[in-house]
């Protein structure tokens, strides 16, 4: 049983019965599931940060010893068959969304606005103004 600390903004996507994915620094390679058990209905403020315990019930593993530091990944939301992109391709002026879309013809980009889904840190689900097989241009950070 691992217990865990989400902000506010976190911890109202998460609710029992929910699938985890938790790995270990020191077991590299290896993965872990879990289940939510709880969400704390109370929370705990430190620092004008209002903060919720999660419990996670995780499957038994004889490597995993008491006061590992444990990275988990609480699956809130599960799609299939969408179009997503990678979330450095998104640009956003006066709240709305565009990707630079590549004209193979003329080999130049130009902005296309497009509606965005969920996201998930590294990616981006794109509901409309984008089909699949269109080529972007992506920054890159090197």
């Amino acid at each position: 049983m691992k217990f865990l600390h989400f902000d506010e903004i976190d911890a109202v996507k998460i609710k029992q019965g929910m699938p985890a994915n938790i790995t270990f620094d020191s077991l590299p390679g290896k993965m872990c599931k879990g289940i939510v058990e709880k969400v704390a209905d109370i929370g705990k403020k430190n620092n004008d940060v209002t903060t919720y315990d999660v419990t996670i019930l995780m499957e038994q593993n004889n490597e995993v010893k008491t006061g590992m530091n444990a990275n988990v990944e609480i699956i809130t939301d599960r799609r299939e068959g969408i179009l997503i992109v990678p979330l450095s391709a998104i640009v956003k002026k006066e709240n709305k969304y565009y990707i630079n879309v590549i004209d193979e013809k003329n080999n130049k980009t130009y902005l296309r606005e497009i509606q965005i889904g969920i996201k998930n840190g590294e990616f981006v689900e794109v509901i409309n103004g984008l089909k699949e097989g269109e080529k972007i241009a992506v920054k890159s950070n090197i």
